[in-house]
């Protein structure tokens, strides 16, 4: 199953969540659809937990709206050779590549501790009391038979 994640095409996906194989000149790329998610642009600055998961329910570009991204999705995303392609692709269309330096936030409710996964897919625990800043990616589940 990681050899068709791998080889799985992504598309550019534009307002309105209209989307392309291919860059649309005049147009401004707002994410990557890539295996069944769409994954927006990074916040423009790193979040605690709870912001995070405000920003990216606020985002509503897509029905549902867009979460912080399953562990999985994240997993997949963090691969070597998906990051590879997913970051020639953002760095193609203007979009922020995925970070290989600092973790993202994943969504999961927490129970003792908030956790994020970073690009060595590592998933780094925190406690509650402590308020760290991570990357922040807003992530939709997107069918494309919708």
């Amino acid at each position: 199953m990681e050899n068709i994640q791998e080889k799985s095409p992504m598309l550019i996906v534009y307002q309105g969540l209209k989307m392309s194989e291919t860059p649309i000149e005049g147009k401004n790329a707002i994410g990557i659809w890539v295996n069944g998610v769409i994954v927006f642009d990074e916040a423009p600055r790193k979040m605690g937990y709870t912001n995070a998961k405000k920003y990216c329910r606020s985002y509503r570009k897509s029905k549902p709206y867009a979460t912080m991204g399953a562990k999985e999705v994240w997993k997949m995303l963090l691969r070597n050779k998906m990051r590879e392609a997913f970051n020639k692709l953002c760095e193609t269309v203007g979009l922020i590549p995925l970070a290989s330096d600092t973790p993202y936030w994943f969504d999961q409710e927490p129970k003792n501790c908030y956790k994020a996964v970073g690009a060595d897919l590592r998933i780094w625990s925190v406690s509650m009391g402590i308020h760290p800043l991570y990357r922040v990616r807003p992530v939709a589940l997107y069918s494309l038979q919708s």
